[in-house]
């Protein structure tokens, strides 16, 4: 069997760094940054069973032993960082042992961020069923947790120090990558901490040396990168022309697999000075603006959801022609107009029905408010048409941590993909949980970091997290290929075994020696951990070719990733 990956740079990520066209991994002393593992080996012809041998180095006892039929397999516990460890796999065919590979040894590289005499978690579950077991990613940290607390995953770093944790929104993509921006550039890698993806930052749109990446970016199911930058500009003041004043605008810069600029949106051409200036007067001579803080895509209409932090705004634009489509805040405010919708909010995130979430951390512009003060997740209805947009749901974040309450910036709240509770960060207040639509909260974790200089444990913030159902969303094998004559027609038959834990759609394509495409197979659905038996006749006119080549294709739209798999037909 070989291992193709479309586009090309993405071939280093998902298979663990294997030689070319190998399946052993992890490969013989490779390093990992995690411990959560997929194991994965070759197949034996006439085998219906494999079993795989774990044990650290140099102990002959505390094996993890695992029995599968398939060729790869996720080991969700029995792993530690900074350890060492063998393993081998055996072949079996109805009891009979045909083969016992060789020994490869791995190691789990321990990092400081998994270092627990520095950083540490505390896990209040209030509801076992409630949730489903995960990771976690904390972006500040550069770190994915599971349900436990315990870090099964962390982005290397070149050095460690918390200096190098300028890491935002720290989120795994439907193909088992990762995307995050720091300070200054726009990242897409993998599991291993090698760059399949880095933003341009060329200034091709702020019209300066760089693009001012800030606040978010992501990718999109169909491969596009999107992210907000800024543009500076010196112009007359808006309230007095005698002044100059240095304007800082939004903008939303989309570009392709190969680094180029397919869409951008200059948030000059769209809204207001006024409220760009926002409370800054006659004579103000620098305009920071209205604080872009976060951005939704909304495939449905084709448009952006946008975040503003600094006048308390929601805009949703049109990608066609970068038009307002609508101010959230004003519709709100002409539902219901005595109640401030939201205030100095972050956000936004989308429902699967296409309702709006928003963090709202409900500061007071004005700095005065009666007694203690908490964030609210309010959830909103798009308005459209002549509907108007609505509250239709509400949770204020009520900590016992923080009687006073809590007025700090960050946080973030989105709806889980398993079901239809949200999870919600409280940035500057230390922890994160997850709420249900009944307002239970079923789980909730925060994070402390060792300060050494006053010798005891202080917050640690995180400005966004989001939740993965393991380090490998996309992963498949094929096996059992073969060849057999029914009634005068040549058919071939194969096995592709769900490794991964998402559901996935593929489809695949029946090659000659010379590359010649024969025929296609129609999409079909595989869910996680399943597996499909395929049998295809096949077309007339490869009566006389020795071989042919089965493609198999996980979401040809990216695509994310393809396997062939070799079938002697003679």
């Amino acid at each position: 069997m070989r291992i193709l990956l479309f586009p090309l740079f993405l071939f280093i990520g998902l298979f663990f760094n294997p030689s070319a066209f190998a399946t052993i991994h992890p490969s013989n002393n490779a390093v990992l940054n995690f411990t959560q593992v997929m194991f994965e080996y070759d197949e034996t012809p006439g085998a219906d069973d494999y079993r795989v041998t774990i044990r650290p180095a140099g102990k002959q006892d505390s094996a993890i032993v695992i029995s599968n039929t398939s060729l790869a397999f996720i080991q969700n516990s029995g792993l530690e960082f900074g350890k060492q460890y063998v393993w081998y796999y055996e072949a079996f065919k109805k009891g009979t042992r045909l083969l016992k590979s060789e020994n490869f040894f791995f190691e789990i590289r321990f990092a400081f961020q998994t270092n627990k005499l520095w950083f540490r978690s505390a896990v209040d579950i209030s509801d076992q069923k409630g949730y489903r077991n995960g990771i976690i990613f904390l972006d500040y940290m550069g770190l994915a947790i599971n349900r436990n607390g315990e870090p099964v995953w962390y982005m290397p770093l070149e050095k460690d120090s918390l200096e190098n944790l300028k890491m935002r929104n720290v989120k795994m993509t439907t193909g088992g990558t990762i995307t995050y921006l720091d300070n200054t550039d726009c990242f897409e890698k993998d599991i291993f901490g090698n760059t399949l993806w880095k933003a341009p930052n060329d200034g091709f749109i702020s019209g300066d040396k760089q693009e001012y990446y800030h606040h978010d970016f992501f990718k999109t199911d169909d491969g596009a990168y999107i992210t907000s930058g800024y543009r500076f500009a010196n112009e007359f003041n808006y309230y007095d022309k005698s002044v100059v004043t240095k304007v800082r605008y939004n903008t939303l810069i989309q570009y392709d697999h190969t680094g180029k600029v397919t869409w951008s949106w200059d948030e000059e051409k769209h809204v207001s000075k006024k409220s760009i200036y926002g409370d800054n007067g006659a004579g103000a001579t620098d305009i920071t603006g209205t604080h872009l803080n976060g951005m939704a895509y909304y495939k449905e209409d084709d448009a952006l959801i946008l975040s503003f932090r600094d006048n308390s705004s929601i805009l949703k634009i049109s990608k066609k022609t970068g038009d307002i489509l609508y101010n959230l805040g004003d519709s709100l405010r002409k539902y219901n107009p005595a109640e401030i919708p939201f205030a100095g909010q972050h956000g936004p995130s989308l429902l699967k029905n296409g309702g709006i979430v928003v963090y709202n951390n409900n500061l007071d512009r004005s700095g005065k408010r009666e007694g203690p003060s908490y964030p609210l997740v309010r959830i909103f209805s798009q308005p459209k048409g002549k509907t108007q947009s609505k509250k239709v749901w509400e949770y204020e974040c009520v900590s016992e941590k923080y009687p006073g309450g809590i007025r700090g910036k960050e946080g973030y709240a989105s709806q889980l993909s398993y079901n239809n509770n949200l999870l919600v960060c409280m940035g500057g207040a230390n922890y994160i949980f997850e709420v249900s639509p009944e307002k239970k909260v079923v789980w909730r974790c925060g994070f402390e970091q060792f300060d050494e200089a006053n010798v005891r444990w202080k917050d640690i913030m995180n400005y966004r997290c989001s939740y993965a159902s393991s380090l490998y969303p996309c992963y498949f094998t094929l096996q059992n290929g073969h060849f057999e004559n029914k009634n005068g027609k040549q058919v071939i038959g194969f096995r592709i075994n769900n490794e991964g834990t998402e559901d996935f759609m593929y489809e695949a394509e029946i090659r000659d020696p010379q590359g010649k495409l024969i025929q296609s197979l129609r999409r079909a659905s595989l869910s996680a951990g399943k597996k499909q038996n395929i049998s295809v006749p096949l077309s007339p006119g490869i009566k006389n070719s020795p071989a042919v080549t089965l493609t198999v294709i996980v979401n040809k739209q990216t695509p994310l990733v393809t396997r062939e798999l070799v079938i002697k037909l003679q």
